[in-house]
């Protein structure tokens, strides 16, 4: 773990508030003062944890849960912004440091890091382990190297979400979406340019999420859009999503059924948990399904829960 940037994070939550960590693009801003001599991808990395909103998903999370909860998240960013395993998971833990108050390991002699990449340079390495640039051009000191193409902080459209031109998914009638309006977004993509839905500010108990939102397609579900709508009762998914954010649905008590459109390739951490009214959904048999997607979700037929068991493909954990 990078101390010098966690005791940065420190410096800024303590003069700005826990809260600031809610706004990646403060948090950017502070860091090209306060972090300047830093590595970029590591910095890049972090920054990108809080543009997920990361920072509430673990201070959301009870001790117990939070190593679950890191390997889930660490494999979203590994999916979606195409960041090396070492750097993801050492990312979590600096965010779980300033966030939950844990240091855990971070009082650690400083190490090299590959400025190329971001990862931790072993003592007496030659070449770092994930990129294979060499370790003498990767001193605690030199911050020459640019960061990696697939990594995105706040400010910046992030990667990972292309269209599924392929797939046939059940058409979304524009007639029938719940008003746009009611729907706060982002835009993200590079190539294939959309939006994802962060927050539903309606009342509807019958939810149809438009499939373009201001001229853009809806490709993402973002965590916690949904979270702790209790009157919903039905949710149409447009069929360009590709994925469904951590607690996105969490503790929609009501929600009964659920069809997965065909483009969605991930769903996340907790993303259905608690919905206790729940019986059925219908997954595509290509989707990534996360720890604990379905966790608490009391009234599954029983031949949805097999069904889901022998496709997690973590094996353990998911309930």
């Amino acid at each position: 773990m990078n101390t010098n940037l966690l005791n940065v994070l420190k410096q800024i939550t303590s003069g700005y508030g826990a809260e600031v960590l809610n706004d990646s693009r403060r948090v950017k801003a502070l860091f090209a003062d306060l972090a300047k001599d830093e590595p970029k991808p590591q910095k890049n990395a972090l920054l990108a944890c809080l543009e997920h909103g990361f920072a509430a998903v673990l201070r959301d999370i009870p001790a117990g849960g939070r190593a679950a909860c890191k390997a889930s998240l660490a494999e979203r960013l590994y999916r979606e912004e195409g960041l090396a395993d070492t750097l993801c998971n050492d990312t979590l833990d600096l965010l779980e440091a300033v966030v939950c108050g844990e240091v855990s390991g971070a009082e650690r002699a400083t190490n090299r890091f590959c400025t190329a990449c971001g990862v931790v340079l072993s003592e007496g390495a030659r070449f770092c382990p994930s990129c294979g640039a060499p370790a003498d051009s990767n001193p605690a000191k030199s911050r020459s190297q640019p960061a990696p193409k697939n990594t995105s902080g706040s400010g910046s459209p992030g990667t990972g979400y292309g269209l599924n031109s392929t797939s046939s998914p059940k058409f979304v009638d524009p007639q029938s979406s719940t008003d746009p309006r009611f729907f706060e977004y982002k835009s993200i993509g590079i190539i294939e340019r959309g939006v994802r839905v962060t927050k539903y500010t309606g009342t509807d108990t019958n939810v149809v999420i438009p499939q373009e939102i201001n001229g853009r397609p809806v490709i993402s579900i973002g965590d916690q859009a949904f979270r702790d709508c209790t009157d919903l009762t039905s949710i149409t998914i447009p069929p360009r999503v590709t994925s469904i954010g951590v607690q996105a649905f969490k503790n929609c008590t009501g929600l009964a059924s659920i069809t997965i459109p065909p483009s969605v390739k991930s769903i996340y951490y907790q993303a259905f948990k608690g919905c206790t009214g729940l019986t059925f959904i219908m997954i595509p048999s290509s989707v990534y399904i996360s720890i604990g997607a379905f966790s608490c979700c009391t009234s599954l037929r029983p031949d949805v829960r097999a069904d889901i068991k022998r496709r997690f493909d973590r094996g353990v954990g998911w309930w």
